[in-house]
């Protein structure tokens, strides 16, 4: 397939440059092959993939009837040289022999080096910077060698990628465990609000659950008033981290990055249901701070649907899995402060995602959804045993009781069937 595109898109599109033609009949034919494998491990994500290269294909076509410019097929490329790369990443840690604990130490080395680095620029002395003026010349521009970001030139992308990877920390490794002060001590000099508001909400529904695990075996009065205390501190907090917003600015900004990309979304069906196509932009550099809103102007509610389900899924899945919480709140987080950020469009924040994308996947592989909802139900319907004889409250309509009766063991009846179908095919 990969060969016959390669062969297929120059003749029959790029017939003025065959060269020209060769490179993107490449590209497309390995994005479509990626996408497939993909399909085979997430249905979801694969079909999205397969919806971007479609939005591809018609470029390339669209170019040869004088219907699309070359500069839209210039876009396309640099989003699907990224996707490629994504896809490759994806695949490679759902597959790879790796260790779940390897590739977690190696996030958690990544983030406590950008941390130690943030603290020395805060404290007056820039490692980055200095390094490279031995050998170049280097312009700071828009930040002083005293800003705390890593080599990630942003506190926003500092902010973030120390708020995803801090729930990695939280093994049984005395080293992880003593670097949380680190990781959380760069987070505040970073001063991102959204990712210490995302940390912040995660981190209290993160203690409160499992203090309440802990307050059902021991010291159960004193646990409960101490998650009382951290609950209250928690709000307090993200409270003020709101309200010291600058509110009229942010508004006044967001409404420039939002109301072009959105107002265009919305002004056709065409658009309103794939969008304007992957890579474009509303102006350079114009960078919507949203990736939600990245998502509907680039690929429409269609596509928007098809990242919205692979999410969903997946959290759907880590929450039936077992020993998944770091990856749920790494996400969750991520979630939270794209609201606010272009996490996604960043190459290490991205890379970040990519990675635990994989490990999600690794956990949910075995999950049935389809599997779990029945189990819940059929333990639901073993817990609402019907009564037995004469009830008062039916006593008008016996047949009420009747049909209600007969629909649940009709409605049990057919989950355990579909369920012993579902276990026999897993066998299988």
């Amino acid at each position: 397939m990969l060969a016959a595109l390669i062969v297929i898109v120059p003749c029959f599109v790029f017939w003025k440059d065959l060269d020209q033609g060769q490179v993107y009949g490449l590209y497309l034919g390995a994005f479509v092959y990626l996408a497939l494998g993909i399909l085979l491990l997430n249905l979801w994500l694969g079909l999205f993939l397969l919806y971007v290269a479609g939005w591809f294909g018609y470029w390339i076509s669209g170019h040869f009837v004088n219907l699309v410019d070359g500069s839209a097929i210039l876009a396309g490329v640099d989003a699907i040289l990224f996707l490629i790369c994504a896809s490759i990443v994806y695949e490679g840690i759902v597959k790879s022999s790796l260790k779940d604990e390897t590739i977690i130490t190696g996030i958690c080395i990544a983030a406590l080096f950008q941390a130690i680095l943030a603290i020395i620029q805060y404290h007056g002395f820039d490692p980055p910077g200095w390094a490279l003026s031995q050998v170049v010349e280097i312009s700071y521009g828009e930040y002083d060698p005293t800003t705390p970001a890593g080599t990630l030139a942003n506190t926003n992308y500092m902010g973030a990628f120390l708020g995803i990877s801090l729930w990695f920390f939280f093994r049984m490794r005395w080293w992880s465990i003593v670097s949380i002060p680190v990781i959380i001590y760069a987070l505040i000099l970073a001063n991102c609000r959204t990712a210490d508001i995302a940390v912040l909400g995660v981190g209290t529904f993160f203690v409160c659950w499992y203090g309440t695990q802990l307050a059902k075996y021991l010291y159960g009065r004193y646990v409960g008033w101490a998650l009382t205390l951290v609950t209250i501190l928690s709000f307090i907090t993200v409270a003020y981290l709101i309200a010291s917003l600058n509110w009229g600015s942010l508004i006044v900004r967001y409404h420039e990055f939002w109301y072009g990309p959105i107002h265009t979304w919305l002004g056709s069906w065409q658009t309103f249901i794939f969008g304007v196509g992957p890579g474009i932009t509303q102006r350079i550099n114009n960078y919507l701070h949203n990736e939600e809103v990245v998502w509907v102007w680039n690929y429409g509610l269609l596509g928007t649907m098809l990242i919205l389900g692979f999410i969903g899924t997946t959290l759907a899945k880590l929450t039936i899995a077992q020993r998944t919480t770091m990856i749920t709140c790494s996400i969750v987080v991520a979630l939270i402060d794209m609201q606010a950020n272009h996490l996604l469009h960043i190459p290490t924040t991205g890379l970040l995602m990519i990675v635990i994308a994989g490990l999600a996947q690794r956990h949910c592989k075995d999950v049935s959804l389809a599997e779990a909802w029945i189990r819940w139900r059929l333990r639901g319907a073993s817990a609402q045993k019907p009564p037995l004889g004469y009830h008062p409250v039916y006593a008008p309509r016996p047949w009420w009781w009747v049909a209600g009766y007969a629909f649940r063991k009709a409605a049990w009846s057919a989950d355990n069937t579909l369920l012993n179908y579902l276990q026999a095919r897993k066998t299988a």
